[in-house]
């Protein structure tokens, strides 16, 4: 007998599972005849061998009922009567009902009632939800019910309950009302005591007489070289600023202060009664040296001043006696506290109780305030730190004095440059320059006027400069004013300061239509000539002035600073006319652009009442318009002056020389030109000029 390879048995083996596998599914759809059974081999505990050979090899051997599938033989007759699907692995075994329901199944399905059956089955579990559904919202609503009625007894409870509980809340707040108006009795008469004792304690302790804490000791003599006021208070700027002081005395501006010239006067030297000092204080100078001091209270009248409020020296300030007592720093602020309790008593009772107000800050005893006729808070210096510069310590600034540019631009701000006059040199008439000082701080008076009240060179100078930059806005022109420059620069200076005047008004106006003041304030202009004037007379390029100079500027304003400039150095030898040029220019512009507001604002008036005839646009003149008109205007009047200066100067010759004196008009020009051989230089000029008027007299007639 040939052998069986390996391949062979698996083969069979593999042929014989699927046949029963088969063969038991279709006796379980009832597709086997029932005429004999049939032997099977199953693997109940797993799938059988893989095609590798590998997995469960061992089967074993059962025999079904080809029509029912119910195992008739085999596994040890457990599963006798049973259903093959019900013989499974170990691990996860079939129950009866699970493999009756699956016959079921299979035979309803052959039968076709299966889909009837699953969608009774659906309806019967949507019916079972719903009625789950109704039956849980049947109890919440029994619940909520229970619970309306237990709200409802508890509501009724919690009335009841309420109304006692108000009563109760009543008769409390009753009681507690009682309570705290007694209490509040009893705390406002505790707070009165306590103020009243607070007070009294404080009152004793500010009475207390404060000890000196600074050194008080008094040289022999004060040294000769000690200058303690290097400053005149005697001119009427500083009289009017004293006075000014004593009618407005505020304690405020002259009270505590850490600064060395401003707050209460600082004294040194004299004695000190015991009970009159205050609080320690540092003190600092403006060269940043601190200066300990102590505060105290003193009578105004006991302390010397360099000058009185009306601007007298008092010479037992300047002695070398140290008893006395001696404003170092703010004699004017002294001074003027002296005169507000003379002569201004209302005020210097507000400041006597602001000095009571303010014991916490510098510390003197109000008592000692109190028991003064006229009380002046004041700093006490250590007379071992009066040096011999301390004059000149109390009159320098704290903060950083402007320059002269800077202080153009702020004095421009204050005055009204339409109000000021000059002399035909450009400077500010006496008149003008009161007016400029008047207008400024206090402060800022004093330095500006003379012994007598007069203006200062300094107050001109000051307004001068403000007269630049009000007129030209330029710090070029203010600086030039402070060097040193040739005669021909020192009159364009004049010029231009004498026709400022006319210049600033186009500065201060607004916008008006599509120019405006840009249009018609040609300061640039004037500015951009000066500057080039100059530039080119200080690098030593020559006294004729060429205009090369690139100004990046447009067309229209390059020819109208090339004709300005023309004009200006043709003439720059004589001040007058420089400043009949600049004069002439800034009224014209200023003219025209007068003239243009109205004629704007009459068109605007005659559009809306119909009468537009007011219409005069058409008559404006454009900014170089005015400019081209001014140059013409003074270029005629120039020459008008010079042929009437040439025919004077030509009768004055021809009336002094004898040669000359008996001619007419009517003589020959043979007799006239005969006279030349025996003439100067000046005489041939007159000559000439009398053959000139002979020969267009003979052409007129």
């Amino acid at each position: 007998m040939p052998s069986v390879s390996k391949f062979h048995k698996d083969f069979a083996r593999a042929a014989l599972k699927h046949q029963a596998h088969k063969n038991g599914w279709a006796a379980a759809e009832g597709f086997l005849a029932a005429d004999a059974g049939a032997w099977i081999t199953i693997h109940p505990n797993g799938k059988g061998p893989k095609a590798d050979g590998s997995g469960n090899k061992k089967g074993r051997r059962i025999k079904i009922d080809p029509q029912t599938g119910e195992v008739l033989k085999g596994l040890g007759g457990k599963f006798n009567g049973r259903h093959i699907s019900e013989v499974k692995s170990k691990n996860s075994p079939q129950q009866p009902e699970q493999a009756a329901h699956v016959v079921l199944r299979g035979q309803l399905q052959r039968s076709g009632r299966l889909d009837d059956i699953q969608e009774l089955g659906k309806q019967q579990r949507q019916n079972a939800a719903l009625t789950k559904q109704l039956e849980t919202q049947r109890q919440e609503a029994q619940s909520s019910k229970q619970q309306a009625e237990a709200a409802a007894q508890g509501q009724s409870k919690a009335e009841s309950e309420n109304a006692s509980l108000k009563e109760r809340i009543a008769q409390l707040e009753a009681q507690l009302k009682q309570q705290q108006e007694s209490s509040a009795q009893a705390t406002a008469q505790s707070k009165e005591q306590l103020k009243a004792e607070v007070t009294k304690e404080l009152r004793q302790e500010q009475n207390q007489p404060k000890d000196q804490q600074i050194d008080l000791e008094l040289p022999e003599r004060i040294a000769k070289d000690i200058v303690l006021q290097n400053r005149s208070r005697s001119n009427k700027a500083s009289v009017e600023q004293m006075e000014s002081i004593a009618r407005s005395l505020d304690y405020y501006r002259v009270g505590t202060s850490n600064d060395f010239n401003s707050g209460s006067p600082v004294i040194s030297f004299g004695n000190y009664d015991r009970n009159c000092f205050g609080n320690k204080e540092t003190l600092v100078m403006a060269n940043g040296k601190h200066l300990d001091v102590q505060y105290a209270v003193v009578e105004a009248s006991d302390v010397l001043t360099s000058h009185n409020a009306h601007g007298s020296e008092r010479s037992e300030y300047f002695s070398d006696d140290p008893s006395k007592k001696r404003a170092i720093a703010g004699n004017g602020r002294m001074a003027a506290i002296q005169l507000s309790y003379r002569s201004h008593k209302e005020q210097a009772a507000k400041y006597k109780q602001a000095l009571l107000d303010n014991v916490a800050k510098h510390g003197c005893s109000p008592d000692v305030i109190s028991g003064m006729q006229n009380p002046v808070l004041v700093r006490i210096m250590q007379p071992k730190d009066v040096t011999k510069d301390i004059g000149d310590q109390t009159n320098i600034t704290q903060g950083m004095e402007l320059n002269a540019v800077e202080q153009s631009r702020t004095d421009s701000k204050r005055m009204d440059v339409a109000q000021f006059q000059t002399y035909e040199d450009g400077s500010p008439t006496l008149e003008s320059v009161r007016k400029f000082i008047s207008a400024l701080p206090k402060t800022e008076q004093a330095g500006l006027l003379t012994a007598d009240g007069k203006p200062s060179r300094q107050a001109q100078d000051r307004l001068q400069n403000a007269m630049m930059m009000a007129g030209y806005d330029n710090e070029h022109l203010v600086r030039l004013r402070g060097q040193a420059i040739n005669p021909e620069g020192k009159n364009m200076l004049s010029a231009l300061c004498n026709a400022a005047t006319k210049f600033a008004p186009l500065k201060e106006s607004g916008n008006y239509g599509a120019e405006g003041k840009d249009g018609y304030d040609m300061s640039n202009i004037i500015n951009a000539v000066v500057q080039g004037f100059t530039d080119y007379r200080d690098h030593g390029k020559g006294s004729d002035f060429r205009w090369e100079r690139d100004l990046e500027m447009n067309d229209a304003q390059n020819k109208a600073a090339k004709d300005i400039a023309e004009l200006v150095n043709a003439n720059k030898r004589s001040s007058p006319r420089l400043t009949q040029i600049f004069k002439t220019i800034g009224t014209h512009l200023n003219e025209a652009y007068e003239f243009k507001q109205k004629a704007f604002s009459s068109w605007g008036l005659g559009a809306g009442l119909g009468m537009e005839d007011l219409d005069m646009r058409n008559n404006v003149k454009s900014p170089q318009q005015a400019l081209k008109e001014a140059l013409t205007e003074v270029k005629a009047d120039f020459e008008r002056k010079d042929r009437e200066k040439l025919e004077a100067a030509a009768r004055r010759e021809r009336n002094s020389n004898p040669l000359l004196a008996g001619l007419g008009f009517g003589d020959s020009a043979q007799n006239i030109a005969g006279l030349l051989p025996r003439c100067n230089k000046r005489q041939r000029k007159a000559i000439a000029y009398a053959l000139g008027r002979l020969v267009a007299d003979r052409l007129l007639t």
